[in-house]
């Protein structure tokens, strides 16, 4: 048993916070944490202590908080700000409906009072960028029931979307679309059931377990596959090492013949960017708090230490935070623009310095779109006199900057980029060839560079220069330009789903109507900085991902300023250049309390019309 969703960073530095990458919020206020951490968690089993697993050193202490009470086989799920441990046994064989949170910022444990519906305990949980679901269990009886946690307030309700059998002992992993309940018993099974995050409709897909059924098992999972280890199919005397892998890119079933070095049932997952770490359990040849490594780039396991207590049989794990969106970020790029349209100036987000990387865009050019994955930042199309159809890929590794030989079939400008792990969306623009101004959403596949319309567009009018911002969920394409719009521009946000590439309009739109605008992010907002029409104004406006409304919250930039462009660390937003007195200025809003304040260093030239990526290395 066992949960994982991938993250990168270092969770208790928080002088070190913003050189991490997806944004954060300071000051105990986190709105996100890196894809992985630096720390993960092993908690309950036959003790109530929290253990924790350093991955730089890859050893083993005690956390400073502890359950109230021992607390056999509860289930974890997390947030980016917290880790919810749910149900459990105590030592009194008391079943209890209680979830207790352990606060990634400073490690404290508390009950917030807000519990289960029923009092489970080897149930299991998966989890979406809103929720955390808590599936099954043993409630005395076994039960179907998935128990849903809302992360933006935490209240707990069961939305009737159950498991289509009672089952405990589950093994658990999630990706960004999915969550997915595997094995358990009694008697114990192979079927893998489906939980849908988009609709929370739950199915069996019909990809089950490959060999013996199997519950109890462990799991762990990157963002390619998910691995179920372990596990016994009848009692302790038959405990299981095999370790089923999960391919999340079609579903498929195998065993890649890389197993546990010796049987195990009950063991916890937690994992960081590279490794799963498989800690504790039952095992027939002690110790069992034996903590057992899988290498995610060749899959071979090997055993590294001990767990901090001699036995964490019946534990859960929790990896400290989670995000789908990237690792460890260390600096934004401010890349080509008017003026100086070849230059890419570099934001150390560390120290907040700017310095000139030595490598340029391979031809000067401004009204670029931009997407990223984890290892690239992608500039497409863009105007460098007339209009271009080139892709240009930063690479993060080593910063160099070239051509991709996938391009646009044609030269177009002002199209607005959106990313999530495995594609980015170029949408809209302006393309005189294909009619002027475009609703189409282009889609780069990350994994090959390849290019293709999937035939769902931006619905109203075409327009240009328009702001993309992504989480988790969504791509969000605000405002834009089009000369017969009421003041040349939308005020339209329309809304990309990720899970099957729908695109609406939720119908919360800007107050007015804007283009040329910069954007930066969290996890929980995003904020639209200045913009046209007529004249450049100071406005902020912020969309609020977890209902989508859109406000103004009167914390504003110091100066009116339009086709600017923004960098997210983790705790700040940064915008840079565009058009207002110092094109070179960089202002930073705090993500914390939403104060904006114009930095010291600037970039390196003065830019308009310029566009800007994160790194992800």
């Amino acid at each position: 048993m066992g949960l994982f969703k991938p993250f990168i960073g270092d969770v208790f530095g928080l002088s070190r916070i913003y050189d991490l990458q997806v944004e954060n919020i300071e000051n105990k206020n986190f709105a996100s944490w890196p894809e992985y951490g630096k720390y993960g968690y092993f908690g309950g089993g036959v003790n109530a202590s929290i253990g924790r697993l350093d991955y730089s050193t890859e050893t083993s202490t005690l956390a400073l908080g502890s359950f109230a009470q021992q607390r056999n086989g509860p289930t974890s799920i997390f947030n980016n700000s917290y880790a919810y441990f749910g149900g459990g046994q105590t030592s009194g064989a008391a079943y209890v409906s209680t979830i207790t949170r352990l606060d990634f910022s400073n490690e404290v444990v508390s009950d917030p009072g807000k519990n289960l519906p029923t009092t489970p305990r080897d149930s299991e949980g998966v989890f979406s960028n809103s929720y955390g679901y808590f599936g099954g269990g043993d409630a005395a009886p076994i039960i179907s029931t998935i128990s849903r946690l809302d992360f933006s307030n935490e209240t707990v309700s069961n939305p009737g979307k159950n498991l289509p059998t009672a089952i405990s002992e589950i093994a658990a992993v999630s990706n960004n679309s999915y969550g997915y309940f595997a094995g358990g018993g009694p008697p114990a099974v192979c079927t893998i059931t489906r939980l849908d995050f988009s609709n929370e409709t739950v199915s069996d897909p019909g990809k089950n377990l490959p060999g013996t059924a199997r519950k109890k098992c462990a799991s762990v999972s990157n963002n390619s596959y998910g691995y179920f280890a372990g596990g016994d199919y009848t009692t302790f005397s038959a405990v299981e090492c095999l370790i089923s892998r999960l391919d999340f890119s079609n579903e498929t079933l195998s065993n890649p013949g890389k197993n546990l070095p010796r049987n195990r049932s009950n063991a916890s997952g937690v994992s960081n960017n590279s490794y799963g770490y498989f800690g504790g359990g039952y095992s027939a040849t002690p110790p069992g708090a034996l903590l057992q490594k899988i290498d995610y780039s060749t899959e071979v396991l090997t055993t590294i230490a001990n767990l901090s207590k001699s036995d964490n049989n019946m534990a859960t794990g929790v990896s400290g935070g989670a995000s789908v969106l990237r690792p460890n970020k260390t600096y934004g790029y401010f890349v080509g623009g008017r003026f100086n349209p070849a230059t890419i100036s570099r934001l150390d987000f560390s120290n907040e310095t700017v310095s000139d990387p030595g490598k340029t865009l391979p031809s000067s050019r401004n009204s670029m779109a931009t997407v990223s994955n984890n290892s690239y930042g992608y500039f497409g199309g863009g105007e460098e006199g007339p209009l271009i159809n080139t892709i240009s890929r930063l690479d993060f590794s080593n910063e160099t900057v070239s051509n991709s030989t996938n391009n646009f079939l044609t030269a177009r400008k002002g199209t607005t980029g959106v990313s999530n792990n495995s594609y980015g969306y170029f949408g809209g623009g302006y393309d005189p060839i294909s009619g002027g101004y475009l609703c189409t959403i282009i889609r780069l596949d990350f994994t090959n560079e390849t290019l293709n319309n999937p035939g769902k567009n931006l619905s109203g009018l075409g327009r240009s220069s328009a702001i993309g911002v992504s989480n988790n969920s969504y791509g969000y394409f605000a405002g834009g330009y089009n000369p017969i719009a009421a003041g040349n521009c939308v005020n339209t946000i329309s809304r990309l789903d990720f899970s099957n590439e729908t695109v609406s309009n939720p119908g919360n739109n800007f107050p007015t109507q804007r283009s040329f605008v910069a954007t930066v992010s969290n996890n929980s907002y995003g904020y639209f900085g200045g913009g046209y029409p007529n004249t450049a104004f100071n406005t902020i406006t912020r969309l609020d991902f977890s209902n989508e409304i859109v406000s103004n919250p009167t914390k504003n930039l110091p100066t009116a300023r339009s086709e600017a462009a923004g960098a997210s660390s983790n705790s700040f937003g940064y915008f840079g250049g565009g058009y207002y007195s110092g094109t070179n200025r960089i202002t930073k809003i705090d993500f914390s309390n939403e104060n904006v304040n114009n930095l010291v260093s600037t970039l390196l030239t003065p830019v308009v019309n310029t566009t800007a990526v994160t790194n992800s290395n």
